[in-house]
Parts: structure tokens; sequence; C-alpha cells
């Protein structure tokens, strides 16, 4: 039952014109300013552009130039499916992953624009999609796609409310982005020695990574020994845990290397107690402050995954890890307090993480009643 004052529309009747971007090849001109729009370059906080982001001619731009303009959505709908942001008069050509929706003026464009987000409509769009290597959204869809519409009045309540919280979310995005930038500005400078904390002049020394700690490859674990309510993560070559377990065959407080699949190179810190798979190095007996070590890993962290070889399964192997090249400060006393300051780095940058997953969460559950109605606003 629909809420009092609402109606279900088709997406197509709210919109004066919903069409694609071209299906052919535009003539390229590096020297242009204006850029050649597919899916991907369809961001949330509007159009990226990247390096490799063609440019089209102006003499193309206006043969086949849209007609776009302060009431248009658009849309990746090729490859990569319903992301959504607003034109703001960019000079663009649009390619045909790249879909565009004239929003009529008697209807409220950000309450669409956040309607377009929804989970209900993100899944409606997946469901119907068509091709098989590459995944494609139809036009057909989006036209034939419903919509519940309350009264204009409502609709702009509803988009400013959504709306604050999307600035609550580029605002901890932004301060996430500095805190990691700063940390890895930390890192270049404090893990090179270019920059010294005060109380600390002492020698650094340059030592293969097997002179540091010993690696140790896991155990694989059966299939069968994992559960879904297990006390201990399994870590194997993913960067998230593979499953969990009841049983633990490394301690808390232990750095581990991903040696195979996608992600082997990859280095974390586990501080509980954990099963070390068979795709995962753990590092023992370190020589070195741990969390120095650690930090120095991280850093290097590019480096390991340059190491990897193989194609189908990519894998490091274990004695061109222990050649990487470890430079600490002799001094244990420095690698405790070097280890510290990006301690306590990490720890302001997950704090900005939980802060923006819990944004994210609350704003998806808060979609989920205004948009529907099942919570209403007062208009006043």
């Amino acid at each position: 039952m629909l809420p009092e004052g609402w109606k279900e529309e088709r997406l197509g009747d709210l919109c004066e014109k919903i069409s694609d971007g071209i299906h052919t090849t535009p003539n390229y001109d590096e020297n242009s300013d204006v850029f050649f729009v597919n899916g991907n370059n369809i961001q949330t906080d509007g159009l990226n552009f990247f390096e490799n982001t063609k440019k089209v001619s102006q003499r193309d731009y206006e043969k086949y130039k849209k007609d776009i303009g302060s009431n248009t959505i658009l849309m990746s709908i090729n490859g990569t499916i319903g992301n959504t942001c607003l034109y703001n008069n960019e000079r663009v050509v649009l390619g045909k992953s790249a879909c565009y929706l004239n929003i009529k003026k008697s209807i409220d464009l950000i309450f669409i624009l956040h309607s377009l987000r929804s989970s209900h409509l993100q899944n409606y769009f997946l469901s119907e999609l068509t091709g098989t290597t590459i995944r494609n959204l139809s036009l057909k869809t989006i036209k034939s796609s419903n919509i519940l519409l309350p009264p204009l009045p409502e609709q702009k309540k509803i988009a400013a409310i959504l709306s604050t919280w999307d600035r609550a979310i580029e605002g901890t995005e932004e301060l996430l982005a500095n805190s990691q930038q700063q940390k890895k500005a930390l890192m270049q400078q404090l893990l090179t020695g270019k920059k010294r904390l005060p109380g600390f002049t002492g020698e650094w020394e340059t030592l293969p990574f097997k002179k540091t700690a010993q690696l140790t490859k896991g155990s694989q674990l059966n299939r069968l020994d994992c559960v879904s309510d297990g006390t201990f993560p399994v870590i194997n070559g993913g960067i998230t845990p593979s499953g969990y377990t009841n049983e633990a065959n490394r301690p808390a407080g232990t750095i581990t290397i991903s040696e195979g699949g996608n992600s082997c190179g990859y280095v974390d810190y586990q501080k509980e107690k954990f099963w070390c798979g068979g795709h995962c190095y753990s590092v023992e007996q370190p020589k070195i402050f741990i969390e120095f070590l650690y930090q120095t890993l991280k850093f290097s962290q590019p480096t390991i995954m340059r190491l990897r070889v193989g194609s189908g399964l990519p894998n490091i192997q274990k004695k061109s890890l222990e050649s990487l090249l470890i430079h600490h400060p002799i001094d244990t006393n420095e690698q405790k307090a070097i280890a510290a300051v990006l301690s306590s780095a990490d720890e302001e940058i997950t704090a900005l993480e939980s802060d923006l997953l819990r944004l994210r969460q609350e704003k998806k559950a808060l979609m989920q009643q205004l948009l529907t109605g099942k919570r209403r606003v007062t208009v006043d």
C-alpha cells in the first residue's frame, strides 16, 4: 500500500528524455578541452577524468554533443553499472556506456538522483542486465523502472536530508584521504632516515630480510574445518579472512604477507590469534622491533608485490622475499619511537574508516525508510 499522497511512476514518465551516448568512435584531439566520457568516468562526486581519458575534436563535439544541462543525471550502463552523478556543464561527448536522464522540471532532480542510488533500484538494474562478457543495462529497463514519488515539497525535503548525509560522508572521505596521505609522507621521512625524531642520532643499517626475521609458510585448512562462527580468522592469500576456524596456529602480534593469489604481497599485522593458511607467510623471531618491522614492510608493499611470479595463480617465492632489503636504526628505542608515531597515524585512519562505514550504513538505512515512505518527513 502506497503512503498517502505518493504515486508509483515509471522513470521514463519523469524524464524529458532518456538516451545514451554515441555508438561510434569520434576523432580524437589531445589538445582539445572536450573529454570522451564513458561509464568509468561517472563517479558519485561527479565526472572524473583520468590520464587515459580521450579528448574529442571540436568538430566532433559539435557533431555528437547531446542536449544535456542543469536537469541532467548521468549514469553508467555498460561494464560499470549504475554509477550516477549530476552533469555540471562539462564539455563532453558521451560514449555508449554512458546514458543521460533529463529530469522534468516538475520533479526534484536530487530526489531522483537519490532514488537511482537506492538499493532497490540498483538491485533491479543488476537483475535486468544483458550480455555475458560485458554486462549491459538497457535503456528500456531504465525507462520502465518504477519509482515511488511523493508530492514535490516532500521530494525536496527528503532530498535535502539525504544530501546532508552526503556532505557528512564527503567530509569524512576527505579527512580520511588527508590522513592517509600524511601517513604516507611520514613513512617516507621516518622509515628512510631522512627525518630523525628528537633525541636520536645513532646509525642505521641495511640488511636482507632473512637476517632480520624468519619467514614461515602456513598450513592449508580443509574447507570442512572452516566454520562461519569460528573464533579465529583464517588468513590466506587475500586481503580479508578466507574463513574462520576454532583453532589457531599463530599468536597475536604476528606480521603476515600474502604468498599467493591476486593479492600476493599484501602485508598485514594480526592483533589476535589466527590460522595462517597455505598461501600466507608469517614473520617470526624478529630481531628488530616487530611493529617497526611491520611499518617497514608495509612501506615496502609495492616493492614486495612486484616480486610476484606466475600468471594463472601468481605467487611470491620465499627466496625473493628473503632478499628484500630492510633499512632500520640500530637503536631499538628509535625503532620503537618511529613505530609509535606511525601506529598513532594508523589509529587515526582506522577511526575515520569506522566513521565512514557507520555514516554509509546509516544513510543506506535512512534511504530505505525515506524513499519508500515508511518514515515520513514534516514539510514546512
